[in-house]
């Protein structure tokens, strides 16, 4: 890979510009841009939950991970947890609810 060929510096410069979607594309390339890659793609954490339980699944993903790999939660910078402004009229200050089973697996 020719972004292997570059100073890690420059790699890193690089990760820091791309969104969420192309760094997790990036983690499945090969294990080298995945070791480079995961720090950016846990740095900034964002969900916008909607009236119905839409963004719960990916919630719960991101916790299970968390859970099974606890490395990970030391790439977290930000968590940013918003509402959707056009349902906001019909929410009323309800919080969405977050399941998690914790299994010992």
């Amino acid at each position: 890979s020719y972004l292997l060929a570059c100073p890690v510096e420059m790699v890193h410069l690089i990760l820091a510009c791309l969104s969420q979607a192309d760094l997790g594309a990036i983690c499945l390339v090969d294990k080298v841009l995945h070791t480079l890659a995961e720090p950016f793609l846990y740095s900034t954490i964002r969900f916008t939950w909607w009236t119905g339980a839409e963004q719960a699944p990916q919630i719960t993903s991101l916790l299970r991970s968390i859970l099974a790999r606890p490395e990970l939660a030391a790439h977290i910078r930000t968590v940013s947890i918003t509402r959707d402004p056009f349902s906001s009229q019909r929410c009323r200050g309800e919080t969405p609810r977050i399941l998690v089973c914790l299994s010992p697996s």
